[in-house]
C-alpha cells in the first residue's frame, strides 16, 4: 500500500485508500482539465463529463435564436470543439488557429468528441475526418 503521509481516506492525494467509487470520481476529475461554454456565453468548469448531454440539449431550446446557436468544450491545452444547432462541429486550437469542421454529426458523436477532448486525447481527435476551415 502506498503511504501518502496522511491516513485520512478522504485525502485526495491518497488514491490507494479511496473506495472504488472515489477512485473513479478522482480519475474523472483530476485527469481532465476543461471548461464548457453554455449557449448564452456562461463558462464553467464542471467536475465531470456527465454534463455533456445537457450542454448539447441547450441547443434544442429556442431554435429561432440564431445569435446564440452554439456550445463548446475547451481543454486546458486551448483545443476547443464547438457544436452548433444543426450538428455542425468545429475543432481548433484557440492559440494557433487551424480550424477544422464536420457537418451533420449526431448527438452521440458530438458527446464522444467532447469526452475525448476533456480527457486530453488530442491525437485521436486530429485523426477524425475533419475538413479544413470553418
Amino acid at each position: 500500500m502506498v503511504s501518502c503521509g496522511n491516513r485520512r481516506p478522504e485525502f485526495p492525494g491518497c488514491v490507494s485508500r479511496m473506495s472504488r467509487r472515489q477512485r473513479e470520481l478522482h480519475k474523472n476529475t483530476v485527469s481532465m482539465a476543461f471548461h464548457i461554454t453554455h449557449r448564452y456565453g456562461e463558462m464553467e468548469s464542471p467536475v465531470s463529463i456527465d454534463v455533456f448531454p445537457s450542454l448539447l440539449a441547450e441547443l434544442d431550446d429556442r431554435s429561432e435564436d440564431t445569435e446564440h446557436c452554439s456550445v463548446a468544450v475547451t481543454h486546458d491545452s486551448e483545443w476547443c470543439i464547438e457544436a452548433s444547432m444543426d450538428g455542425y462541429v468545429t475543432f481548433e486550437s484557440l492559440e494557433s488557429g487551424e480550424p477544422r469542421h464536420m457537418k451533420g454529426l449526431p448527438p452521440e458523436a458530438i458527446i464522444d468528441l467532447w469526452t475525448r477532448l476533456a480527457k486530453g486525447d488530442i491525437d485521436s481527435l486530429a485523426n477524425e475526418p475533419w475538413k479544413p476551415g470553418y
